[in-house]
């Protein structure tokens, strides 16, 4: 091997814990089987802004969060634990966390076709 060049061994094939969640509650849309996307992200950005404490706070159990979206839904997750689980009326485009002006707490921005809904933590 080459001075500086390592081997690199793949434990296992990842699988986005929104699939696994998915499967508990049934069968996925058949329209999106194949077609989903899913974030990772940090648990800090959803309890970014001092003093406040959002009700992921008390889910970090030293994982990643996950957006997973697929079709009309989105399963926001903790390594194994479901924390929120959304479903709108039409296909989501793309969702991502987001501080917006002055407001204390992060928001959960999610663009569909014809609208952007703007979701509080606790998914007001």
């Amino acid at each position: 091997m080459s001075v500086g060049v390592r081997e690199l061994t793949v434990l296992d094939e990842f699988k986005p814990f929104g699939l696994i969640a998915e499967a508990l509650d049934g069968k996925p849309d058949d329209n999106f089987v194949d077609n989903f996307n899913y974030f990772v992200f940090d648990p800090k950005i959803t309890r970014e802004r001092e003093d406040y404490e959002s009700p992921a706070s008390d889910s970090w159990n030293g994982s990643d969060h996950e957006l997973f979206i697929r079709g009309n839904r989105i399963i926001w997750s903790s390594g194994t634990r479901v924390i929120k689980r959304f479903t709108l009326e039409s296909p989501i485009i793309m969702a991502c966390w987001s501080c917006l002006g002055a407001l204390t707490e992060p928001r959960l921005c999610v663009l569909r076709v014809d609208t952007l809904t703007v979701y509080s933590v606790d998914g007001e």
